[in-house]
């Protein structure tokens, strides 16, 4: 109730002083805008023109770049032997390839075991089969410390997580 009678005060004081409360006044508007602050001038030098017998100067002017040595990469190291040895041993069950890998190949992961396979292949061609390649791989992940990695050729190719749950022997 109180903001009531403050608002009532002030209607009444507003025509005890001579306005009229039903439109208050509105300023009158600038017919022109405001005039703004001229920007200085910017000291120019002139330009001189370029001669025409001259070829004109680089921009930015050639700098001599200071002497450094020259930026040599070095080749990469080729991989070490991956294969210490390998024989072919004739088991009662068949043909075996005893493999016997280095340290590095048997230290390795996925990149060495797959440089390794290439060696092997390259000493052995006819090593080259899905089946070979599985029990490879096999003994790396899961017999990487046991003496030589036996492969053999007649044992099919049933995918790398059955032939480990068999201990690459399937």
């Amino acid at each position: 109730m109180a903001g009531a009678a403050l608002v009532g005060a002030l209607l009444l004081g507003a025509c005890s002083a001579g306005h009229d409360v039903s439109s208050p006044p509105v300023p009158a508007l600038p017919s022109e805008p405001a005039p703004q602050a001229a920007e200085p001038e910017a000291a120019l030098s002139p330009t001189p023109e370029p001669s025409a017998l001259e070829p004109p100067a680089p921009w930015p002017p050639a700098a001599t770049p200071p002497s450094s040595p020259a930026l040599v990469i070095p080749a990469p190291e080729p991989a070490p032997p991956a294969i210490a040895s390998y024989r072919w041993v004739e088991r009662s069950d068949g043909p075996s390839l005893f493999v016997e890998p280095t340290a590095w190949t048997r230290a390795g992961g996925p990149g060495e075991w797959d440089v390794a396979w290439e060696e092997l292949v390259s000493l052995v061609p006819e090593a080259d089969s899905q089946s070979m390649y599985e029990q490879f791989i096999c003994h790396a992940i899961g017999a990487p410390h046991k003496e030589t990695w036996n492969l053999e050729p007649w044992r099919e190719a049933i995918g790398l997580i059955p032939l480990m749950l068999a201990a690459c022997n399937l």
